[in-house]
């Protein structure tokens, strides 16, 4: 993931000011920066894996004048990525008992996942297999066209949801009536 720093620092004498931006203890920038009195500064960030990161900007002056500033954080978080399996988009179930599948992966490990159909929450699950496949059973689901989903929480909080797919359930065999020729003739 990539983030933007943004810092401004202002000296009563004196431009530039030379700076350097420290990232959990280490100094992050590979060469000094030059900011200018008063003038807001944005140095990117990129490739930040998720993790709670601690920063600050220490700035010194023409006359060797040294300053740190108060240390920040920010937490990098994606949210869990999901993938929807079995049952495949437009299928049909004929007995109203449906075993979702899915597979859901998190950088930061998940609280738990849970199956929406029809737009709520029928059930969640809190043991999940990071990278693995996982399942729902739903069962006694009433004949029709439904869709479904799952919406996974990694553990800071943050939900991904995957893209619903549909399914019928059909439970009632076909009816026949014979028309022709009659019964006996």
């Amino acid at each position: 993931s990539n983030i933007t720093l943004i810092f401004n620092v202002t000296d009563n004498i004196g431009d530039p000011l030379l700076c350097n931006l420290t990232l959990n203890g280490n100094v992050n920038n590979t060469a000094i920066l030059e900011v200018y009195n008063g003038t807001e500064y944005q140095y990117n960030l990129t490739g930040l894996s998720d993790a709670v990161y601690n920063w600050n900007a220490t700035c010194y002056d023409n006359a060797s004048n040294i300053n740190t500033s108060l240390t920040w954080n920010f937490t990098i978080s994606t949210p869990p990525t999901i993938n929807l399996g079995n049952p495949v988009n437009g299928s049909f179930d004929n007995d109203g008992n449906v075993t979702f599948f899915y597979n859901v992966t998190d950088a930061s490990g998940l609280a738990n996942c849970s199956i929406i159909i029809d737009g709520g929450i029928n059930d969640t699950n809190n043991s999940i297999n990071n990278g693995g496949e996982n399942n729902f059973t739903v069962s006694n689901i009433l004949d029709g066209f439904h869709n479904w989903g799952v919406n996974c929480t990694d553990s800071t909080g943050i939900i991904g949801t995957a893209s619903a797919k549909t399914f019928y359930v059909d439970t009632i065999e076909p009816s026949i009536d014979l028309l022709a020729p009659l019964n006996g003739n």
